[in-house]
């Protein structure tokens, strides 16, 4: 929930409206020019151009309980980007995402975690947190063979989605409401390997979404040529 309280400070949210490196230049420029933020360290966007570095970086995450969610946050995120560059420099369409649809699927994933659904902003439509995740690795599937995660990731998702529902299991007190308790019990009897189920290319987070832009900052401002 922190995540959703965090969104109260004027620089924070999805990502920032522009499409170059030099809008996102002014509109940091004019943070800092009217005493809201001390300099460009102090935007916090979910998904930004790094201040220092010619990185995208994810920021939306609050602290996460393992070394391998990390991992696998990481590898995911990595291929995200590199697919979003794909697309770019193929000249492909980005996705259209409203920002308030984008929204409610950051809401949902605060508050669903792993144990309720998941927005999937192909449809857009409310889909079972594991079918969400599975499509995803299998969306990613060239670029996290070309960095050799595939494999990884996988596991680690796998794994996440066996163990599930981190809020419940750290939280004992909060007993989870029977239409959860039913869902999670459909889940497990459903879920198949990731490595080999089968998955529609749906257009799956709002993290997916908001890459493309950043993308297009980092080609033109940081890597292009």
């Amino acid at each position: 929930m922190r995540t959703l309280v965090w969104q109260r400070w004027p620089t924070t949210g999805l990502c920032a409206p522009v499409t170059t490196a030099a809008a996102s230049d002014k509109l940091v420029a004019d943070q800092i020019a009217t005493g809201v933020i001390a300099d460009a360290g102090m935007v916090y966007f979910d998904v930004r151009p790094g201040v220092a570095t010619p990185t995208v970086e994810l920021r939306v995450c609050d602290s996460c309980p393992s070394l391998d969610t990390v991992v696998l946050i990481a590898a995911l995120f990595r291929a995200l980007v590199d697919r979003e560059l794909d697309g770019l420099r193929a000249s492909l369409p980005g996705i259209d995402l409203a920002t308030p649809l984008g929204r409610a699927a950051l809401w949902r994933a605060a508050r669903s975690g792993l144990e309720g659904d998941l927005v999937d902003i192909g449809g857009p439509a409310a889909r079972l947190a594991h079918k969400v995740v599975t499509d995803l690795v299998h969306l990613l599937e060239p670029q996290l063979k070309a960095c050799d995660d595939l494999y990884t990731v996988a596991d680690l998702a796998a794994q996440t989605l066996a163990e599930g529902f981190l809020s419940v299991s750290l939280t004992p007190s909060a007993a989870p409401s029977r239409q959860a308790d039913r869902r999670r019990r459909r889940t497990h009897r459903r879920h198949r390997p990731l490595t080999t189920a089968t998955a529609p290319r749906h257009e799956l987070s709002a993290a997916m979404a908001i890459t493309r832009d950043v993308a297009l900052l980092v080609i033109e401002g940081c890597v292009a040529g």
